[in-house]
């Protein structure tokens, strides 16, 4: 804050931050205040598909970087912001199963750990079945192997 004069001042920006950790709170203030025929609009929410690499780097983090265990990835918090829903087709679950002891022995992580934050992170992740047929017509494309996040994020 400034003080200028005899007015106090904030920077626009630092007007409206928030903090992860209080938007749950202010979704649900907003959505009462609405319910109270205020005139203000919702928050904002958001669907985000994510693939493999992304819930294996999730699930990196906390057992190879992650300082304090209260720490958060930047995804994690605006999950549970409820900012984000995640989303993933079938192939992620299959695949992260798969990969998470590959990871360990080659990285030399805590297999068992990694384990635990993927129940937690699975829990997260809503399964939705992307559409058959932009299945088909995305593995004839450039990215075969991504063919089903991708038509999911389409059929979303």
């Amino acid at each position: 804050m400034k003080n200028t004069g005899d007015k106090t001042s904030v920077p626009l920006p630092d007007f409206f931050a928030v903090r992860s950790d209080k938007l749950r709170q202010l979704r649900a203030s907003v959505a009462y205040l609405r319910k109270l025929s205020y005139p203000i609009k919702g928050t904002a929410r958001f669907a985000l598909v994510v693939d493999t690499n992304i819930v294996l780097g999730e699930l990196r983090w906390p057992v190879s970087k992650r300082v304090s265990d209260e720490a958060r990835s930047s995804l994690m918090e605006i999950v549970e912001a409820e900012t984000v829903r995640l989303y993933a087709p079938p192939t992620l679950f299959e695949e992260v199963e798969e990969k998470i002891p590959i990871l360990a022995d080659t990285q030399g992580l805590d297999g068992e750990a990694m384990r635990r934050h993927w129940v937690a992170y699975r829990a997260r992740i809503t399964l939705a079945i992307p559409d058959e047929e932009l299945v088909r017509s995305l593995r004839a494309g450039a990215d075969p192997d991504d063919a089903e996040f991708v038509a999911l994020e389409k059929t979303l």
